[in-house]
């Protein structure tokens, strides 16, 4: 594991995790960035990133 997040970068087969603080072989877990919306109004107001409300999971998701 590298400990630095600008040797990472530079390397196409590995990523940096946040949470763990290093750098990790393969490609990064994707996140759903609309995943950060907890409320409904908020979620539905996000047209920037394509985000709608999940009434079924109650979260927000990105539509595409």
């Amino acid at each position: 594991m590298t400990g630095d997040s600008a040797v990472c970068a530079q390397d196409p087969s590995c990523h940096w995790d946040y949470e763990k603080r290093g750098c990790y072989e393969g490609a990064a877990e994707r996140v759903d960035p609309c995943g950060a919306h907890g409320d409904k109004t908020i979620c539905e107001q996000d047209v920037s990133i394509g985000c709608k409300w999940n009434a079924d999971d109650n979260k927000c998701v990105q539509a595409n």
